[in-house]
């Protein structure tokens, strides 16, 4: 027996008839297959969870790279500390200081975290595997401070003046900012400590 052969006009009539037929089972079980997908939503949202897959992926994917390049960098500054640590000619060395030199304007609000700043510097400087570790805080070429700053610096070096690991200097200028530079002395004296100390010097100098 030859197998059955759709002819066109056949065909034609087949395919309108499924759709047809299709058409009538949506229409009577309609609600009841809206229902079903309404309680089981994965075939609408498969695409969108693929996507958002994709993009948390990518977040991730991203932040691990971040996270690699900080590791990479902290092993470098490691390398670098246990160089100088087992060098030979670290005996030759007695001390090293660190100054930092502030803008003209010194106006920090509460999120720029001034204090954490200067004490993260701090604690870099406690890793220097050198005896004698001085820091000077330059205020030479400022000009103004806002009372964050003030206040910023005043808690600084009372830390620095209690803890006593490293020697830090405060630089003013001659005529400026005299009241923050009596106080640092005062809480200098309070404290009887040695390694911290204020210096005013004159403009031009």
């Amino acid at each position: 027996m030859e197998p059955e052969i759709f002819e066109p006009k056949t065909l034609g009539a087949y395919i309108a008839g499924s759709l047809l037929l299709l058409l009538a089972i949506i229409l009577k079980y309609g609600k009841e297959i809206f229902a079903f997908f309404k309680k089981s939503p994965e075939p609408f949202n498969l695409l969108e969870e693929v996507r958002s897959m994709k993009k948390t992926i990518q977040e991730q994917s991203e932040h691990i790279s971040r996270i690699e390049k900080i590791l990479e960098e902290f092993q470098l500054i490691i390398e670098v500390i246990r160089n100088l640590r087992d060098h030979p000619s670290r005996k030759f060395l007695e001390s090293i200081t660190i100054s930092l030199g502030f803008t003209d304007s010194l106006r920090p609000d509460e999120q720029d975290k001034l204090r954490d700043f200067l004490i993260q510097f701090e604690r870099a400087i406690r890793l220097i595997p050198i005896s004698g570790k001085k820091l000077s805080l330059n205020f030479l070429e400022t000009q103004s401070m806002n009372s964050q700053a003030i206040t910023a610096v005043s808690n600084f070096f009372a830390n620095v003046s209690i803890e006593d690991v490293i020697r830090l200097k405060v630089l003013f200028p001659e005529g400026r900012f005299d009241k923050l530079a009596r106080n640092l002395n005062a809480l200098r004296s309070t404290t009887g400590t040695n390694n911290v100390s204020v210096v005013s010097i004159k403009e031009g100098k």
